[in-house]
């Protein structure tokens, strides 16, 4: 539910830019728990995760429907972060479709367009959630060493044209930081 990764406390800031990976239900609940008044971006680098998140968002499926999916999956769910019920995510999910505008990026973390993310965080206070991209063994199978430290600081040059920014994620040595700038 929160793509099995540990939860953090939401920064004190006000937030009006939230960007974040397809997987589970993060981008809901950042929505939700952060003081945050403005859109959502999820992003992936392929373009059928893209379309599944969003039909499930669009598609805003009830409890009953979620917990349905729930039992026929076979991966495992983490509520973690406190949400303790599917139905408090649901909740969420319908909050966040109601009140934000959400858009949709088939970006790969590693190599984005530099041009289009920055012109995004330009003069916004961003929440920026890399997850755990920068360490994947995959990201470390595909890319040198020397790509994904260059990406790393890149990411987080083109932040800092935001008015401010809070990154969350881990960088390619394999530790999360929470950087607030």
């Amino acid at each position: 539910i929160t793509n099995n990764e540990g939860s953090s406390a939401f920064p004190d800031c006000k937030f009006d830019l939230i960007i974040t990976p397809t997987a589970g239900y993060t981008g809901e609940i950042l929505s939700d728990g952060l003081d945050f008044d403005g859109e959502v971006i999820f992003y992936d680098y392929t373009k059928q995760n893209i379309d599944i998140k969003r039909t499930i968002v669009e598609m805003n499926m009830s409890s009953t429907d979620l917990e349905y999916y729930v039992r026929q999956s076979k991966a495992s769910f983490d509520m973690g972060h406190g949400w303790d019920t599917i139905s408090s995510l649901v909740k969420a999910q319908s909050r966040m479709l109601e009140r934000y505008d959400i858009d949709y990026w088939v970006m790969n973390l590693i190599e984005p367009d530099h041009n289009r993310l920055l012109e995004k965080v330009k003069d916004k206070t961003v929440y920026f959630n890399a997850s755990n991209i920068f360490s994947y063994h995959v990201s470390h199978a595909v890319y040198s060493w020397d790509k994904l430290i260059s990406s790393y600081y890149k990411l987080h040059e083109v932040l800092s044209h935001a008015k401010s920014y809070y990154f969350r994620g881990t960088n390619p040595n394999k530790r999360w930081e929470y950087i607030n700038k």
